[in-house]
């Protein structure tokens, strides 16, 4: 994790992000976890790093403010690490974070204190909280046990299914070597179904009253024609655009290794 300061974004009145700027390869990013606050009672969506966790949790602190429940998006150390931070915290996984969790387990100091989930996602779940509705569904692809979150049918947070740099580079999808390029294409398609809303990328800026289909064109355009090709294909022949536009562009060859280990060890059932 970069040593830069974690900062906090108030969106609405309801709805807070704490980001830190990350810089990797010559490209720079925000990792985010967001909070809903009401009635000072929080939502968590990520907890971030260790270090975002124990901000958070001091921020909450000075606001007065009790978690009830946090969303992992995916086991992924910057997603996952934070709920060391908190005391005994509700967590809601998706199915599948075996594997990723066991990996947070390895390479964090408190090996014993990342717990279990006291909820997992296998489809969809819902609960209401201060009369604001979350919903719930599993949306595999960048990890096995992706998540996806709606609030109030307004804001949607789709973890790392889709990625920009701080310049609005399109990153293209990154596919763990535990998931599934057709399964990544599939949660993005699932997203079509949203017309106007609030979109909240935890590498990325929020984007306010945009057209989810059109933000999508691009990460499906690269899916199609990845898989198409038997995940062989060249870069050129997956990006729908120049390369100036796109950030990250050696998360190709990684998709690329990734996928085709995967298919020789699985077969053509991949």
């Amino acid at each position: 994790m970069s040593t830069n300061l974690i900062e906090r974004i108030q969106h609405t009145e309801n709805l807070y992000e704490y980001r830190i700027l990350e810089h990797l390869d010559r490209v720079s990013y925000y990792t985010s976890a967001f909070a809903f606050i009401k009635d000072n009672r929080a939502v968590l969506i990520d907890a971030g790093y260790l270090e975002m966790g124990k901000y958070i949790r001091k921020d909450f602190k000075k606001q007065g403010v009790t978690l009830e429940k946090i969303i992992i998006t995916h086991c992924h150390k910057d997603h996952l690490l934070g709920v060391l931070a908190f005391d005994q915290p509700f967590i809601i996984l998706g199915d599948g974070y075996e594997n990723n969790l066991n990996r947070c387990r390895s390479i964090s100091h408190k090996t014993q204190s990342l717990p279990e989930p006291q909820m997992i996602v296998h489809d969809t779940c819902s609960f209401l909280f201060r009369e604001s509705k979350f919903y719930i569904f599993k949306t595999p692809g960048h990890a096995p046990c992706g998540l996806s979150v709606i609030i109030d049918d307004e804001y949607l947070f789709v973890g790392d299914l889709i990625l920009e740099d701080i310049d609005h580079k399109i990153i293209i999808p990154y596919i763990d070597k535990d998931a599934d390029p057709k399964a990544h294409l599939k949660s993005l398609r699932s997203f079509q179904r949203f017309e106007s809303h609030h979109l909240m990328l935890s590498h990325g800026q929020a984007k306010f009253n945009i057209s989810i289909d059109e933000h999508l064109s691009h990460q499906i355009y690269y899916l199609e024609r990845f898989i198409e090709t038997g995940y062989e294909g060249n870069l050129d022949i997956c990006l729908m655009s120049a390369k100036e536009n796109y950030a990250m562009l050696a998360i190709h060859k990684i998709n690329r290794r990734n996928a085709l280990k995967k298919l020789k060890y699985q077969g053509n059932d991949y």
